[in-house]
């Protein structure tokens, strides 16, 4: 038969067991889960409806002169030499630009177009017709969102849906050539 051991060597013994017991127990796990979201929308599309058009203008040669159509649809101004050309064919339409806006429901947005754009002519006159003639400038661009009555901003309506217009000022210098004159204006619209 074994002798017993001395106390002292139990509690030798003991100690040493507890601190790996400790060690355990402080390295348990803990998780916990997230969640990963995203809400997809619709894409926002942006068409051209129309055109802006200054119409059939005339110039007196002893001055410059201005066309302005105005964005929210009241018509046009004319300042200086520049008159609107009326007769058998008419004064020749004038009009806003118009676009149209889709995109996802009740949503606003934000509508941006530069403030001024060269607009490249081609010659009218029998002596030098089709060739380019000097670019003028339309400044002054701006726009009219009717869901809004804003120049920046449009609301999109239940169906996703809205229009805008574009209007501007077509500067013509004393002695501008007899020409169709025409230019790009770009037109962005982006989800606020």
């Amino acid at each position: 038969m074994r002798a017993p051991l001395p106390l002292i060597a139990i509690a030798a013994l003991v100690g040493l067991a507890l601190p790996c017991a400790a060690q355990a127990a402080s390295g348990h796990s803990s998780s916990a889960t997230g969640a990963a979201m995203a809400t997809v929308i619709r894409p926002l599309t942006v068409a051209k409806l129309s055109d802006l058009v200054f119409g059939n203008i005339t110039m007196a040669f002893s001055q410059d002169g201005t066309v302005t159509v105005a964005a929210d649809k009241s018509g046009a101004t004319y300042t200086g030499g520049a008159r609107p050309l009326c007769g058998l064919s008419g004064c020749g339409s004038v009009a806003v630009a118009e676009f149209q806006v889709t995109g996802e429901a009740e949503r606003f947005y934000t509508i941006s177009v530069p403030t001024e754009v060269s607009a490249q002519g081609i010659s009218l006159e029998p002596s030098t017709r089709g060739q380019a003639v000097k670019a003028v400038t339309v400044d002054s661009l701006s726009v009219f969102a009717a869901s809004t009555g804003s120049a920046t901003t449009g609301r999109l309506d239940s169906s996703g849906q809205d229009t805008f217009s574009v209007g501007g000022r077509l500067i013509l210098p004393l002695n501008s050539a007899s020409a169709a004159y025409s230019a790009t204006v770009p037109v962005i619209v982006t989800y606020i």
